[in-house]
């Protein structure tokens, strides 16, 4: 396991033991997990935790950000599916482009 990091808007909230942001795949297990704030769908969060062998990342602690201190969208993790010819890579589901 790796330890990630994904910072941005809920997108989704499938149930309660799995959420969706930045295109990350986020499983909660309620009785491992540190809450910080109320947050919902659409809301700005901050999650951590490790990324298991699927690519989902087992949440330890989700924490609410005040839209007004947000400042950037991050996600750390493994990369996959590097193309430097596309200038592309994914973590995840998030698929990223690049400038060299």
């Amino acid at each position: 396991d790796v330890g990630g990091t994904v910072r941005g808007k809920v997108q989704a909230i499938i149930n309660a033991n799995e959420w969706q942001v930045l295109n990350q795949s986020i499983f909660i297990d309620p009785a491992n997990i540190v809450i910080v704030g109320n947050p919902q769908l659409d809301d700005f969060v901050e999650i951590n935790g490790l990324i298991q062998s699927s690519g989902v990342i087992q949440a330890s602690r989700i924490e609410y950000i005040d839209p007004v201190n947000f400042e950037e969208y991050e996600v750390i993790g493994l990369a996959t599916a590097v193309d430097t010819t596309a200038n592309q890579f994914s973590i995840g589901g998030l698929t990223v482009t690049y400038d060299e």
